[in-house]
C-alpha cells in the first residue's frame, strides 16, 4: 500500500501597522493541498482530495528573534474543514 502524497502550496500578503513601529501586522493568505490517491498493489483506493482555505492573520514582531503568527483558517472547498486555527511561533 502507497498513501499518497500531497503537494501544499500558498500565497499572501503582509500589511504592516505603522504606528506599531511594524512590529504588527495583518496577513491575508490563501493555503492549498492537493492530495494523491493512496494506492494498494497498483490500483487506486481512494479518491484524491483539494482542499483550499482563506487565512485572515496576524502577526507579531516580539523582538528580532521572535515571531507569533496567527491565522484563520476558513474552508473554501468541500473537501476543507469548515473552519480551522493556524498558530505560529518563529525563532
Amino acid at each position: 500500500m502507497r498513501v499518497g502524497s500531497v503537494f501544499s502550496y500558498n500565497g499572501g500578503v503582509t500589511f504592516p501597522i505603522k504606528e506599531t513601529n511594524n512590529r504588527l501586522a495583518l496577513t491575508g493568505e490563501i493555503k492549498g493541498f492537493n492530495h494523491a490517491r493512496n494506492r494498494k498493489n497498483g490500483e487506486d483506493i481512494s479518491s484524491s482530495a483539494d482542499e483550499l482555505y482563506l487565512a485572515p492573520g496576524a502577526l507579531w514582531n516580539f523582538n528580532q528573534r521572535l515571531q507569533f503568527s496567527g491565522s484563520l483558517l476558513i474552508g473554501l472547498t468541500t473537501d476543507s474543514s469548515d473552519v480551522g486555527m493556524n498558530l505560529e511561533v518563529r525563532f
